[in-house]
């Protein structure tokens, strides 16, 4: 590799771990920009991405191992990665209005029941909006007029553990 160029593990906005191998490097305290190996394209990448430099010289078995290690040490971020339909028979739950250790805790609960695929804003396909003291009245009207039922924390820790609607 010449030596104005670099090789990395890098985590793109979506979550997507790879390696990665550009040359003609310029670089920012933000950025690096540089030609692609693999496309031929000029590309930019966030250093605050770089999960890792690599050798110049690294082997590809040293470089598959080191991207195992960071996708299993950074799973993908909640949102982010996520697949963008939800697996059949799971119902689409989006919480707001939370402050984030609870949030935190509910999305886990969500996950863990099996039953709800998590998603960061309002859709079309979305079945419950879980409301926290901060919500925005204009994304509660958003979902109410599209038949989302509107739940509290409690409301729907009741859901995630009893699989019924609390009527109230």
């Amino acid at each position: 590799m010449p030596s104005n160029s670099r090789a990395f593990c890098y985590r793109d906005a979506h979550g997507k771990i790879s390696a990665r191998s550009v040359s003609d490097v310029s670089e920012s305290e933000v950025y690096i920009q540089g030609r692609c190996e693999d496309s031929g394209q000029l590309r930019t990448f966030r250093k605050d991405r770089i999960l890792e430099h690599l050798p110049a010289d690294a082997a590809d078995g040293f470089i598959t191992e080191r991207l195992e290690v960071h996708r299993e040490a950074h799973p993908s971020p909640d949102g982010r990665a996520s697949p963008k339909k939800a697996p059949p028979g799971t119902m689409e739950v989006c919480f707001t209005g939370f402050k984030a250790a609870e949030k935190s805790e509910l999305i886990t609960l969500a996950k863990e029941s099996g039953f709800f695929f998590v998603r960061p804003s309002i859709t079309k396909k979305l079945h419950f909006l879980c409301c926290g003291d901060n919500a925005g009245p204009a994304k509660v009207r958003k979902a109410r007029a599209q038949g989302v039922i509107a739940l509290s924390a409690d409301e729907f820790r009741t859901l995630a553990e009893t699989g019924e609607v609390p009527d109230g």
